[in-house]
């Protein structure tokens, strides 16, 4: 569709189960100017045959077929097709609330002005069929000022491109692309570029809908608890050279270093638990990681924020030291799990 005002990009892969319901919801409630741009990424059950129906029955739908090549390749072939002012990206297991699309619309002045216009994520855990609503504790419908970034991706409202409304030229003009060399966290490397390209005036968090995003409680789906730590931690600078490229309060950029530091000794706690490995193993890639981020001088500069019995474990820097502490707390555990079991 020529000059569309919105494309909306939804890669599948073997689909079948939830593309149709998917796609109805979003063409009950958008108009005559928006395209929907289905990728099939290469599937093998009825995918294919599902597209074509939903293209036959309505105009506004497009089909893009390729090789598999993950959700990123299929994202960056929509973004290549697209023809509309706006684009948005919906994952074809999800299922939209009526109205959502118009009210992104209705922000256009705001989004045209360089605003970054998003909504709160209602995460749907399909096994404990429990529902979480992330971004609980943000006002909605208000102008937020661009120091609040920090606030808004521990909320878990800035990784996922499901939320946003992006611009198609700012994502043309500067080549942003997902990365489809990597398994996890591509969306969270494409918002950073696109905000670093954009250097917008703030965020606005739509108050009357949320995204409604349904998860399998599988987090291990593209890589080991073992392989995490390293595979997040480009996200990690990525983000820190994002927020110091905005000139983010400096406060704020402590915050999240803060963040990481946690998320640095839970992975140095991990790997001193892990009893798949020698004990001089263990010593030996803890002193790595210590060495690499630093730990003792980060600990020294947050001592005020962190419990105590952590300052105690890791300010010495010592390897042997936490992986001590470490099975002394896994047994202590272990007793407590026991207690509490025989009673």
């Amino acid at each position: 569709m020529l000059n569309a005002t919105l494309s909306i990009i939804v890669p599948i892969f073997n689909g079948e189960k939830t593309l149709e319901k998917c796609i109805k919801k979003i063409l009950g409630q958008v108009d005559e100017g928006t395209e929907i741009i289905l990728v099939d990424d290469g599937s093998t059950d009825r995918t294919g045959e599902i597209c074509q129906k939903l293209s036959n029955a309505d105009k506004r739908v497009v089909i893009i077929k390729k090789e598999n090549g993950g959700v990123s390749s299929a994202r960056n072939s929509g973004i290549e097709a697209a023809s509309g002012k706006y684009i948005m990206f919906i994952d074809c297991d999800d299922f939209l609330e009526d109205g959502y699309f118009d009210a992104f619309l209705k922000m256009e002045k705001l989004i045209d002005e360089g605003v970054i216009v998003l909504t709160k994520i209602k995460t749907h855990y399909m096994e404990s069929k429990s529902v979480v609503v992330e971004g609980m504790d943000f006002d909605a419908d208000k102008k937020l000022s661009l120091n609040c970034i920090v606030d808004i991706w521990n909320e878990h409202l800035w990784n996922a491109p499901v939320n946003k409304i992006y611009l198609r030229k700012v994502l043309r003009d500067n080549c942003i692309r997902y990365d489809c060399n990597i398994k996890m966290g591509e969306d969270w490397l494409f918002n950073n570029a696109y905000i670093r390209a954009l250097k917008p005036k703030g965020f606005y968090i739509i108050g009357d809908v949320s995204y409604d995003y349904y998860f399998d409680e599988n987090p291990w789906r593209h890589c080991t608890p073992e392989d995490f730590y390293e595979n997040n931690k480009r996200q990690v600078e990525d983000f820190l050279y994002t927020l110091k490229e905005l000139n983010i309060d400096k406060h704020e950029v402590d915050k999240f270093e803060k963040r990481d530091l946690d998320f640095t000794i839970v992975e140095l706690k991990r790997i001193a638990r892990n009893h798949t490995k020698k004990v001089q193993e263990r010593i030996e890639a803890i002193n790595v990681l210590l060495d690499r981020e630093r730990v003792p001088s980060k600990i020294i500069k947050n001592k005020s924020l962190l419990k105590k019995d952590e300052v105690i474990e890791f300010i010495l820097g010592n390897a042997i030291v936490i992986v001590i502490w470490e099975v002394i707390r896994e047994k202590l555990g272990l007793i407590k799990a026991g207690i509490r079991g025989g009673k």
